[in-house]
This record gives C-alpha cells, sequence and structure tokens, in this order.
C-alpha cells in the first residue's frame, strides 16, 4: 500500500470521520513528500484533530521526510494542540522546529499543555533540560492558570511545575507613581500636538529696507560704459595675429579632427584640406 502515494492520498481526502483513519494506523504514510498544506486542510476540515495520530506516527519516522515537510507536521500538530501531538513534538525537542510548535501548541491550548511538558521535563538527560526551559517559558507570566491546573497534576508532576514557578517568580510591579512619565504614557498614546501655522520665531528684527540708490557718480559711470566684446577683452594686438584666410592643411589629414580657427574678422572655420580649394576653382 506504500507503494500508491497518489492513492492514499485521494483515501485520506475522503474521509469524513476520524474512525474511518484508524484501519490506516501503522501502514498510512504518503512517504517521500507526501503531505502537503492541500492535504492537512482537507482533513481538518473532514475529520478534525482526529488525524493527529497519522502526523504522530510520521514523525516516528521521519528519516525520509524533507525539511520542509517535517516544518508542515510540526506545524500541524502545533495547530491542533492535543496532549498527544503536544507529546509527540517533545520526543523531537532536540529538534527546533519542534521546540518552536511545542511552545506554539501551549499558546493555543495553555492548560493542556502543562501536563505532557512536565512528563518530559520530569528527567535529568538534555531532553528533560530542554524540556524545562520550555516549561519555564510556558509557565511565565500564567501563574494564575499554573495555580489552577497544579492540584490536578499527578504529585511528581505537579512538583515539577511548582520548582520552576519559584524560580520565575515576577517582580512585583512599580506603581506608575515611581515611573517616569515619558513610560507612564508614551508619545503614541497621547494626541499629536500640531504647531501653530506661521508661529513667529523670536529673535533679531531684519532693518526695514524699502530702497535701492547709485552711489556717488555711479550711474553716470555706468551708463557711459559701451558693451563689446572688445570693451571687456581688450585683445587688439592678439586679434592681429589671427590669420585673414582659411588656411589648408595636407592631403592626409582630417579637418574635422583638428581644432577650429578663429579668422582675424571675428569668423570661426576648419582648416580646409589641401588642394581642395584649388579643384573648386
Amino acid at each position: 500500500m506504500r507503494s500508491d502515494t497518489y492513492a492514499r492520498n485521494m483515501l485520506l481526502c475522503s474521509a469524513s470521520e476520524s474512525q474511518q483513519l484508524d484501519w490506516l494506523r501503522g501502514h498510512g504514510g504518503l512517504g517521500y513528500g507526501g503531505w502537503s498544506i492541500d492535504l492537512l486542510a482537507t482533513l481538518a476540515d473532514g475529520v478534525g484533530t482526529g488525524f493527529a495520530g497519522l502526523l504522530v506516527e510520521e514523525l516516528a519516522d521521519n528519516t525520509y521526510h524533507y525539511a520542509d515537510t517535517l516544518k508542515l507536521v510540526y506545524g500541524a500538530l502545533a495547530e491542533l494542540a492535543s496532549v498527544d501531538a503536544i507529546r509527540a513534538m517533545l520526543d523531537h525537542v532536540d529538534d527546533k522546529v519542534a521546540r518552536t510548535s511545542v511552545l506554539a501548541a501551549a499558546r493555543r491550548s495553555p492548560a493542556g499543555a502543562l501536563e505532557p511538558m512536565a512528563e518530559a521535563a520530569n528527567g535529568t538527560g538534555k531532553p528533560a533540560l530542554a524540556a524545562r526551559r520550555l516549561l519555564a517559558a510556558h509557565i511565565r507570566g500564567r501563574h494564575e492558570l499554573v495555580a489552577a491546573t497544579l492540584p490536578k497534576l499527578p504529585p511528581e508532576l505537579a512538583a515539577v511545575v511548582a520548582s520552576l514557578v519559584e524560580t520565575t517568580a515576577r517582580v512585583e510591579e512599580a506603581p506608575e507613581e515611581a515611573l517616569p512619565t515619558l513610560l507612564v504614557s508614551p508619545p503614541w498614546t497621547r494626541p499629536r500636538v500640531r504647531p501653530a501655522r506661521g508661529a513667529a520665531v523670536p529673535g533679531p528684527v531684519p532693518a526695514d529696507i524699502r530702497r535701492v540708490v547709485w552711489r556717488p557718480d555711479e550711474g553716470e559711470q555706468w551708463a557711459a560704459t559701451a558693451t563689446g566684446f572688445r570693451d571687456y577683452h581688450p585683445a587688439d594686438a592678439l586679434v592681429a595675429t589671427l590669420p585673414a584666410a582659411i588656411p589648408e592643411v595636407p592631403e592626409w589629414a582630417e579637418p574635422a579632427a583638428l581644432p577650429q580657427i578663429r579668422l582675424r574678422d571675428g569668423r570661426g572655420a576648419l582648416p580646409r584640406r589641401y588642394g581642395w580649394s584649388r579643384s573648386r576653382r
């Protein structure tokens, strides 16, 4: 039966009661990468939490699963949050994904998670120490729940939980009057006060300047100033040295690659190719 993953997948999707899955126990695994979010959602819709046993069996033989598939199975067990589901995840407490899923399941079922977590923490090995850390994190801040659930636990498990309650006891909260205002009433809890528009900034007042005047004789000098290139750039001696005609260049030279030449009369031109002017005449 294990060889036909597709048929088993369809069979699981057609289940409508948890009793219909009993005969699949022990040989209902879907194999390498067989589990998917679609299948889990369909099973949850059809049989509720009754398919948790199939997921527990998958964790018992997880050597052939993708890491993503294991994460999917752990996530489904955390959503189911049954006692058996939490026990199954605690059996793999050395896996960090399993540890995260145990805490997620404990948040969904705080009271129901106490007993299986205390069972796993009742020991001295590395798995027991890891389970104790998870249990301590779970009961921190839930002392009222623990006090109500503790009498219902077996004595040896109640002792484990009670020992952790003492180590996770919270410090008494300080009264509001002993705290700074910033902590009691942070800015994001108060209405935002917007500054008034156009608010004047105190400071020195600028002088009242309302007119522009000439310096003595400045207006006459400006009016007498001529405008022109030579008036601002007196370079008559340099202009006299400019060529009067476009010079010729050898045939092998490319005029476009040469700099432009300014002539004496102010015009600018490229040098013409040698022999071109004579061939055009």
